[in-house]
């Protein structure tokens, strides 16, 4: 430790907080001097004002001066310099060269300094880190305590490649308030790349999840909050080896690693970064800004990326040099390279289009960098993704940037990924833009997809950022090669552009109702995508749009199975309502026939009927959804049964709550966990008795899908 005491001693005597005119150290010199003498004053007056001094001015060029006069000084001395420099986050880097020293009465003055910084963040911190979030009751209920009530947001969350990203991801993408830190003494553990571990549940299931995959145990300190319950400040992954580390300790700890060699002051810059301890955030951006130090630009970026930007990064100059440092990782293109510069992106989507100094950053961010001789064209790509990125987060209606998007979309020359990322910015910055562009090539944009998420999300591009699709799209006929994924984007555009005759030919092919309903695994597929399709437009108040929609198709059909896949498709969509009664009460009459077969695999629709508006289709649905139930618990070795039981109980609990009938969703919940009590050893009775339970209408969040990657 003395070694790496005189290295910072060097460096903050190198840098400090810049040395200006000879004249002006000087005149500090003098002026400390002066402060120190006062400090050792018989007058109380004195030593006070000598303490104000140094709490207002001190410097870390001036720790020889000070380490000098407080050996020699005694005891008020030390207080009193510990008391000045933890008056001020900014005099964290003395501190921490107090708290190096191997000399007791030097350390305290550092430690003592840092305890009270901590305290000025955060009231009551400074204790231990509580024990293992799972076996600490109190720990636990402190977290349980930070997230939404039940039934709590549901996250999916791929654990592939670095458990440090992973944890990043969880945080940034979820908008936790707690920070949530890795400690730079776990060993790195990556998770298969090719098919990574996908984990779902509340964050702090999924935290637990990835500390048990890192061999890592949660811990965290509490503080009382305004109502005084316990709180965790933060929550770190630590290795089980390490519990009972004092808080202070620990990010003084933190603070020294950085400062020293190799990939250990990277981990520990960046575990500063993501507790977000204002001290230290100021203290990195002072290494960066005097000494251009790349340890303390990582933890900067990880802060900022969290929505914690320090000043420093928020002028127009560190702008336009953290740009031309990505644009140069991206020529090199290895790993750690793509890294920084994806960090970089991640980072700068925090800022405002404005900088500090008053520089419009969005019209910065417009200008592409000059090609290089030796940038290939994926590095040029890159960052023109990159920049799309950026203005994506800062969300500019400038007329420059909606330039800057249509340039993208319309030129089929750029990438797939350039272009839907163009749409995403445009659909940000101004909702609609307004004028039309034409998307070019829009098959190489849909190929990208292959998720009902996916053709959601482009599906709503395509209207929000007022992107037209050439006109042959508009034939299903012209447009064979389009997939089940690419026609329901198509389908959801026409509708919401008002173009129904053409989205009904859309919608017939989807679902090839003209052709006796082929049985191919892709119109199974079709026809229940285009059932989610039309719940979604229910949940977003379109329900008798919905209805009238589907009349009109319907008017057409006129064979028994195409009314019946029609109809299907209706009630999958919470379309159901009373003018179709008579179907709904006969799909009721043949589902309760008395005939397992006939029920097994639909109870998801049976669900779906149970939350009819007309009591006379929802209360016989429950009735017979009831039964089911009763009848799948009393046949021993079938829990898939249970299991696709009670998924239809999760529908009609969510379509339920949904509407505003909590009273008869509380009813089914309490039903269905009364009958469940005589199978406890069922998995699914695990489930119903979660506080994630019923699941979401809408299934887990996946935060994978918020992610803007940088390919």
């Amino acid at each position: 430790m003395a070694l790496l005491a005189s290295t910072l001693i060097a460096f903050v005597c190198a840098g400090g907080t810049g040395s200006g005119p000879i004249e002006s150290v000087v005149r500090q010199d003098r002026e400390l001097e002066r402060a120190l003498s006062s400090m050792v004053d018989s007058r109380s007056a004195e030593r006070s004002r000598g303490e104000r001094w140094i709490a207002a001015h001190a410097r870390s060029a001036d720790f020889p001066a000070l380490a000098e006069a407080a050996e020699n000084g005694g005891a008020e001395v030390a207080v009193r310099l510990a008391r000045a420099l933890g008056s001020d986050e900014r005099h964290l880097g003395l501190a921490l060269l107090f708290a190096d020293e191997r000399k007791g009465s030097l350390a305290r003055i550092g430690e003592d300094a840092v305890r009270d910084m901590l305290a000025h963040w955060s009231e009551g911190l400074g204790g231990d880190f509580r024990i293992d979030a799972i076996q600490d009751a109190t720990f636990r209920q402190a977290l349980e305590r930070t997230r939404d009530t039940w039934p709590g947001e549901r996250y999916r969350l791929a654990l592939g490649g670095s458990v440090r990203d992973a944890v990043d991801r969880l945080v940034r993408l979820s908008g936790l308030t707690v920070p949530v830190v890795v400690d730079p003494m776990l060993r790195e553990v990556r998770g298969p790349i090719r098919r990574p571990l996908v984990l779902e549940g509340t964050w702090d299931q999924i935290l637990a999840q990835i500390a048990n995959q890192s061999g890592a145990s949660l811990v965290g300190p509490l503080a009382k909050d305004s109502s005084d319950e316990d709180v965790p400040v933060f929550v770190c992954l630590r290795p089980p080896s390490m519990l009972l580390a004092n808080v202070r300790a620990t990010l003084v700890d933190w603070c020294l690693l950085s400062a020293e060699e190799g990939p250990i002051a990277e981990r520990a810059a960046r575990a500063l970064g993501e507790v977000g301890w204002p001290a230290a955030l100021a203290w990195l951006e002072e290494r960066w800004v005097e000494r251009g130090d790349g340890r303390a630009l990582e933890g900067l970026l990880v802060s900022a990326a969290r929505g914690r930007v320090v000043p420093a990064l928020q002028r127009a100059d560190a702008v336009q040099s953290l740009l031309a440092t990505a644009d140069r990782a991206f020529a090199v293109g290895d790993v750690e390279s793509l890294r920084l510069a994806r960090a970089i992106a991640r980072a700068l989507r925090a800022l405002g289009p404005v900088a500090i100094d008053g520089v419009r950053l969005d019209t910065l961010l417009v200008e592409l960098p000059a090609d290089e001789p030796t940038s290939s064209r994926v590095s040029r790509e890159r960052s023109h993704q990159l920049r799309l990125v950026v203005l994506e987060g800062m969300a500019s209606s400038r007329s420059e940037v909606l330039d800057f998007t249509a340039r993208a979309i319309t030129s089929a020359e750029h990438s797939a990924a350039i272009r839907l990322q163009a749409m995403r910015t445009r659909a940000t910055v101004s909702t609609p833009a307004p004028e039309s562009v034409r998307l070019a090539a829009p098959q190489g944009v849909l190929d990208r997809l292959g998720t009902v998420a996916g053709a959601r999300e482009v599906a709503r591009l395509l209207l929000a950022g007022n992107v037209d699709l050439p006109p042959r799209w508009r034939d299903p006929a012209r447009t064979p090669e389009v997939s089940v994924f690419g026609r329901s984007v198509v389908f959801d555009f026409l509708i919401g552009t008002g173009e129904v005759e053409a989205a009904r030919d859309h919608l017939l092919d989807l679902c090839e109702l003209d052709r006796g309903l082929a049985a191919s695994d892709d119109a199974v597929l079709a026809r229940r995508e285009l059932g989610r399709v039309l719940q979604d437009w229910g949940i977003r108040g379109q329900r008798e749009r919905v209805v009238a929609f589907l009349e009109w198709v319907g008017e057409g059909l006129t064979r028994g199975p195409e009314q019946r896949a029609l109809h299907g498709i209706a009630v999958r969509a919470g379309a159901a309502v009373p003018n179709r009664e008579r179907r709904d009460v006969s799909l009721l009459l043949e589902l309760s026939s008395g005939e397992s077969d006939v029920v097994e695999g639909r109870e998801d629709l049976l669900g779906a009927l149970s939350a009819n508006p007309s009591e006379a289709v929802a209360s016989p649905a429950r009735e017979l959804l009831i039964q089911r139930l009763e009848q799948v618990i009393t046949v021993p070795g079938h829990p898939s049964r249970i299991e696709r039981t009670v998924e239809g109980f999760d529908r009609a609990i969510s379509d339920l709550l949904a509407s505003g009938a909590d009273i008869a969703a509380a009813e089914l919940i309490t039903h269905v966990r009364t009958s469940l009590r005589r199978v406890p050893d069922s998995p699914t009775t695990a489930r119903v008795y979660s506080p994630a339970w019923p699941r979401s209408r809408h299934g887990p969040l996946d935060l994978d899908r918020l992610e803007r990657p940088i390919d």
